[in-house]
């Protein structure tokens, strides 16, 4: 089989429809796939002009252009009604519009290659209108959710503060009837109340978090440093925390509020887990690592086991008793939360007894949202 036997076969054979047009857009040759695709025997097209066919303006004009120009064009998934077949609806096209060109360089001819996509295209408006679907009957979802915890941390807090009440009056007005240990018990039972309505305040602030938009922006970290340690400036104060920016810290495409609202997060377990009879030592700093920001907020506290890293960002995962380090086990939650809503990853690492490392990885401005680490 010569070369011009085998271009004949596979003219003849392949899914592609191709067309054969002169350069005033008459029809030469069809192969069969073109034929089958618009419905006529290959005969039918020989001789007729594309456009007394098919009359679309937007189409004549490219064609033009790729005949004075001599440049090929080429679009994807463009829509087409076919005026001789409108029970098919709006169908979907890949095409290609390739010039032949004399030996003088003027353009003669036209190869018109297609790809019907339309089932390809369809299925994708058919996903789309499922995600948006979905999207909705989340919206809807965390409404309900949102407005139920509204209500529970109404009905849980009334109680609350009625045995809170109640323990403190006890304490002020009838400490002198009671005995040490009975003051003991009602003293345990007003700061458990206090640390449950803590937890209802976290748990509600972590089911908003649901319901709240994201407003990306391109933030300097550094900018948000000084506003962040002013809001600190009790909890640094009180435990004598030295703080050590690393500069420069970079700029991210992150919610500014999300953002503050992580580093707080971030400094408030570094002072809770220091270690016993020493000052914390915190240091912020970042790195770039291709299209992305990597936040890093450093340690020398007590440390985690290496089995517990993943289970600190789950919600009420607390690794010590609540007599020893105060938290209420949602702050980590939150921190994974809003940076996952920002298209970013947290993780840490950490050696026990020595301190941990968290890593808060962010997009740079203009850039999408990449997975992995």
């Amino acid at each position: 089989m010569n070369q011009a036997q085998i271009l004949e076969t596979i003219f003849n054979t392949t899914h592609l429809c191709i067309a054969y047009l002169d350069e005033e857009f008459n029809f030469i040759r069809v192969n069969h796939a073109y034929a089958n695709g618009a419905g006529h025997p290959e005969s039918y097209f020989t001789g007729k002009n594309h456009f007394d066919l098919y009359p679309h303006t937007e189409n004549e004009a490219i064609f033009k252009s790729v005949v004075a120009k001599g440049e090929p064009y080429t679009i994807f998934a463009k829509p087409f009604e076919f005026p001789d077949h409108p029970e098919w609806g709006v169908t979907y096209w890949d095409w290609s519009l390739y010039p032949v060109k004399s030996q003088k360089g003027s353009v003669n001819a036209l190869i018109f290659t297609l790809l019907d996509v339309t089932p390809a295209k369809k299925t994708e408006f058919e996903l789309l209108e499922i995600k948006r679907s979905l999207e909705k009957q989340v919206e809807i979802r965390t409404a309900d959710l949102l407005s139920f915890s509204y209500s529970i941390s109404h009905d849980l807090r009334v109680p609350l503060r009625a045995i809170t009440g109640f323990s403190e009056i006890l304490l002020d007005e009838y400490a002198s009837s009671l005995d040490n240990e009975c003051q003991k018990f009602l003293k345990i039972i007003s700061d458990s109340c206090i640390d449950m309505d803590k937890l209802i305040t976290d748990l509600l602030d972590y089911t908003r978090l649901s319901g709240r938009s994201v407003n990306l922006k391109r933030v300097q970290i550094s900018s948000i440093i000084p506003h962040l340690l002013m809001i600190m400036e009790k909890g640094i104060s009180d435990t004598n925390a030295n703080v050590k920016i690393v500069k420069p810290l970079g700029e991210v495409s992150a919610d500014p509020v999300m953002l503050q609202q992580i580093m707080i997060n971030m400094i408030e377990n570094a002072l809770i887990y220091s270690k016993n009879g020493s000052f914390p030592v915190i240091t912020i700093s970042s790195e770039r690592k291709d299209d992305s920001v990597i936040l890093k907020v450093e340690d020398e506290g007590i440390g985690i086991e290496t089995e517990n890293l993943e289970a600190i960002f789950h919600p009420f995962q607390r690794l010590h008793s609540g007599s020893k380090y105060e938290g209420t086990g949602i702050g980590l939650a939150n921190v994974k939360k809003m940076a996952t809503m920002m298209g970013g990853q947290v993780w840490a690492e950490s050696v026990f007894g020595k301190g941990t490392t968290f890593f808060i990885k962010l997009n740079s401005p203009g850039t999408s949202d990449r997975s992995g680490r």
